[in-house]
């Protein structure tokens, strides 16, 4: 357990410059302890704050790599879960601005959204996801690349469309 004092922790908030710098100072300090616990083929398994920052750190690598600017937004659709949390943070880290998507949202209201964000860039969940974001995407929406964040996702349907990576 880490025995950190409340006015140690509001320090080390009140001294960070944003979330991301914020979260870079708990993984440094934290590295190998439990960040959090997802239900994984029936039971609970952790992600230590050195994994879930080397997960962020790679997301935030290919997004500069894929030409994503300062303040730009980064879409997000899944549930709440430790791999969106990774997706979020590695936009952060990179330097652009997360936007999470409803699962429940139809592809109209998504087109209304990614077409007014500007977001060149979504992460998906699931092939249900990917699905709804190939249909609300269209010459409307600025999106060149969905990425899906589990490999069963890539369905034979989306393999013709250029955006899916």
């Amino acid at each position: 357990m880490h025995s950190e004092s409340v006015s140690e922790r509001l320090a080390t908030v009140a001294a960070s410059t944003n979330l991301a710098d914020l979260f870079l100072r708990r993984v440094a300090a934290l590295g190998d302890a439990p960040a959090c616990y997802a239900k994984r083929d029936g039971r609970w398994e952790a992600t230590t704050w050195a994994e879930w920052g080397a997960r962020s750190h790679a997301v935030a690598a290919a997004l500069v790599g894929f030409g994503l600017r300062a303040g730009e937004p980064v879409a997000i659709l899944g549930p709440t879960s430790p791999p969106w949390t990774v997706f979020e943070m590695g936009a952060q880290l990179a330097g652009g601005v997360s936007l999470g998507l409803y699962e429940q949202q139809t592809p109209e209201q998504l087109r209304h959204i990614l077409a007014h964000s500007g977001a060149r860039v979504v992460f998906v969940a699931g092939a249900a996801e990917l699905a709804t974001v190939i249909a609300a995407a269209d010459a409307t929406c600025r999106v060149e690349a969905i990425v899906p964040w589990w490999d069963d996702a890539l369905a034979a349907e989306t393999a013709g469309d250029a955006r899916v990576r």
